[in-house]
């Protein structure tokens, strides 16, 4: 029996030594799980860091083509300037022609302008005619209208009777009374 108790005790012990071994495990577990969240954590700071630097070099490859841009707009400019310097009877040349052109443009506008002023005149002189001929319409009108008055009324003074008697006269016949 003093041999089943200290098995007992052994065995007792043994599980009081399984029980803290687990107990360690579950620590090392909840130590594994908080560096794992601190794992994930560095890695999504990573992630954002490399988003930074691939911000920043869009930046900076957007800054270089501008860069290149400038310097090709100042080759284009000195390659302008060395052209005027080589040749400058030529530029002048250009510019006198540049200038003939712009006279050219100048005259035909000029020219322009006169032929409308000429059709602004031959308007007017038109709506003047056309108002003196209305005005002289009307005064015919005027005119028309008088005489059919004067005929109105040498219409309403014939009567009958003066019918009549004309009549008979144009025939030849003397009426008589009865």
């Amino acid at each position: 029996m003093a041999c089943v108790v200290a098995v007992d005790a052994e065995l007792l012990a043994f599980v009081a030594l399984v029980d803290a071994l687990l107990a360690e495990v579950d620590a090392a577990l909840a130590l594994l799980a908080a560096l794992v969240a601190l794992v994930d954590a560095a890695l999504a700071e990573l992630l954002a860091f490399v988003a930074c630097v691939v911000a920043v070099d869009a930046l900076l490859l957007a800054d270089v083509a501008l860069v290149a841009a400038f310097d090709a707009e100042v080759d284009a400019l000195l390659a302008c300037v060395v052209a005027v310097d080589a040749d400058p009877d030529a530029l002048v040349a250009e510019l006198d022609a540049f200038v003939a052109e712009v006279d050219a443009l100048l005259a035909d506008v000029l020219a322009a302008l006169a032929e409308l002023a000429a059709f602004v005149a031959d308007v007017e002189a038109f709506d003047a005619e056309v108002e003196a001929a209305l005005a002289e319409l009307a005064a015919a009108l005027a005119d028309a209208a008088a005489a059919l008055a004067d005929d109105a009324a040498l219409a309403a003074s014939i009567t009958r009777s003066h019918l009549a008697e004309s009549a008979f006269e144009l025939i030849g016949v003397v009426p008589t009374e009865v």
